[in-house]
């Protein structure tokens, strides 16, 4: 017999004689009636596990009417707010944290179930500097344990074997990567690879656009250069995904580069902690099988938030779309 449990961090209490509320959100939480007062009380059971079977005779101590009790068992489990304890684990228990927030997500979230998919998904993330070091500890801690990091054109031939023999990723992460466009775009789309472009410019974290095989009516990164080019050129809009126009190159104390394209922008760090959380929720949104908002769109993460998501449609100069 399963032993269930309420969500764990999910609040409860009385409203009145006949209602209880679970969850204080206005948009999340849940009121539902009580068919008997007595009820509240052996609720009790569930804040650390028990079976259906030891509520039933906890709700029976305290003199509840027993069809009431197995009617309102029914509706706890259906409406999400009394799981089964086996969704709340994960293998290795270092993440049960993670795991148990999941459980707050609602009725079709089985969070054991989420972080199982996590730990089998493989990332890549191509690129260097503060910014994909803090990422890489994120999404290790959300439980993409699979993760590695190839820093931006210093692949040698060893890696590239190593790339080669490892599994096609689930998702690649592509950071100030300077290689064209357009080959980038052909390259990941001949492979079925999805990847998330980020490029840090003045100071400013773009993020976007989610390019996956799963929806190819979403423009790719070639297709929002092209469209960027279409609006003004090159010379009135400053380079991004796909180019390095620099030409010198200088090293500060901390031996990173400064300048544009390839070389590593300075972030304040409100900036880079938000690029980072922004980043791990797309990605694990994407790995946990929901759909992004970056698909065929952008955002610039800056000084002072968040900018409106900006959607870009494919171009009909890029291959993309045949």
């Amino acid at each position: 017999m399963s032993t269930l449990r309420f969500v764990p961090g999910m609040r409860r209490f009385r409203r009145g004689e006949a209602l209880i509320q679970f969850g204080v959100h206005e948009h999340r939480a849940k009121i539902l009636v009580l068919p008997d007062p007595k009820l509240f009380p052996a609720l009790t059971v569930f804040d650390t596990g028990r079976d259906p079977k030891g509520f039933r005779s906890e709700a029976k101590r305290h003199g509840a009417d027993p069809e009431k009790a197995e009617a309102f068992l029914t509706v706890l489990q259906e409406e999400g707010i009394l799981v089964d304890t086996r969704t709340l684990t994960t293998p290795g228990g270092p993440l049960t944290t993670e795991c148990r927030a999941l459980a707050l997500r609602g009725t079709t979230t089985n969070a054991g179930h989420l972080m199982r998919t996590r730990a089998q998904a493989t990332i890549d993330i191509e690129g260097q500097g503060q910014l994909v070091t803090t990422l890489l500890t994120e999404l290790t801690g959300s439980g993409l344990t699979r993760t590695r990091t190839t820093a931006t054109g210093a692949r040698t031939q060893a890696q590239a074997r190593s790339k080669q023999a490892r599994p096609r990723p689930s998702l690649s992460i592509l950071v100030d990567v300077t290689r064209p466009a357009g080959l980038i775009s052909y390259g990941y789309r001949r492979r079925g690879v999805p990847y998330l472009v980020v490029t840090r410019m003045d100071g400013i974290v773009r993020i976007g656009p989610l390019v996956t095989p799963t929806t190819p009516d979403g423009a790719c990164g070639n297709c929002v250069e092209l469209r960027r080019r279409d609006r003004g050129g090159t010379g009135t809009i400053p380079p991004t995904f796909g180019e390095d126009t620099s030409t010198t190159s200088t090293r500060n104390e901390d031996g990173n580069r400064n300048g544009n394209g390839n070389e590593e922008e300075l972030l304040e760090r409100a900036v880079r902690s938000m690029a980072v959380g922004i980043l791990t929720a797309h990605i694990l949104t994407h790995i946990d099988g929901g759909r992004s908002p970056l698909i065929g769109a952008t955002i610039d993460i800056t000084p002072t938030g968040i900018t409106q998501p900006e959607t870009w449609t494919p171009h009909p100069d890029c291959g993309c779309q045949t």
